[in-house]
């Protein structure tokens, strides 16, 4: 019984983010809009529940839903409150990958020192056009690299979780280059913004498949 219901919560949870980057994506407001970007990682959330992957991950995805529902609405003041959701989420997704699935990593200063020059490099790019975001975004982008850490030791026990990391790890990236830098080209938009949520709901939805060990 509980295996259907997971069964049903990953369709639904598919079928909205399906609605949500075919449809509604780059449409206005609306509540429609609203329940289909919700409804795909709330699914996530409800089908890890079901699943048993922890309620660490359970709680992270649920965070990642509710920061879902505040961007929908597209203001200065829900974007920072989103911000803010997000970094929870790295976190709890970073406490996951340490007390569930942590393998260790090979080589941690050359991973550490990989990632913190991809950072540096990234922030050079984007710190000029933060503005009053810089505030929030860089302990996100901390939390991010922490998450991405913490993942990549843990990917030992599933590769699938590394995929899972190396998707979200790229959605973030191009997020950040979309809000940045080219949050006035609609053209940019109707390209990038449908690779972000194709790549950061895979990314979750890989960390759901690759929780079971």
């Amino acid at each position: 019984m509980i295996a259907y219901l997971a069964w049903i919560t990953a369709a639904l949870s598919c079928a909205g983010s399906l609605a949500y980057v075919g449809y509604y994506q780059l449409r206005s407001v609306s509540v429609p809009r609203m329940l289909a970007k919700v409804t795909a990682t709330g699914g996530l959330a409800l089908t890890a529940l079901l699943l048993e992957r922890g309620w660490l991950l359970v709680a992270a995805l649920g965070v990642a839903a509710l920061a879902d529902y505040v961007k929908t609405f597209r203001t200065e003041a829900t974007l920072m409150t989103a911000i803010s959701l997000s970094s929870i989420f790295n976190v709890l997704l970073s406490m996951w990958f340490l007390t569930e699935h942590w393998s260790g990593l090979g080589a941690p200063f050359v991973a550490a020192g990989a990632l913190a020059g991809i950072a540096g490099g990234y922030a050079i790019l984007v710190w000029p056009h933060m503005g009053r975001l810089r505030g929030i975004v860089l302990p996100y982008m901390v939390t991010v690299l922490v998450a991405v850490l913490t993942g990549l030791g843990a990917g030992e026990s599933d590769p699938l979780l590394t995929i899972g990391v190396l998707l979200y790890m790229l959605s973030v990236i191009l997020l950040g280059f979309e809000l940045m830098l080219f949050h006035n080209e609609y053209r940019f938009l109707r390209v990038v913004g449908p690779m972000i949520w194709l790549l950061y709901y895979s990314g979750l939805a890989f960390f759901v498949l690759g929780g079971g060990r």
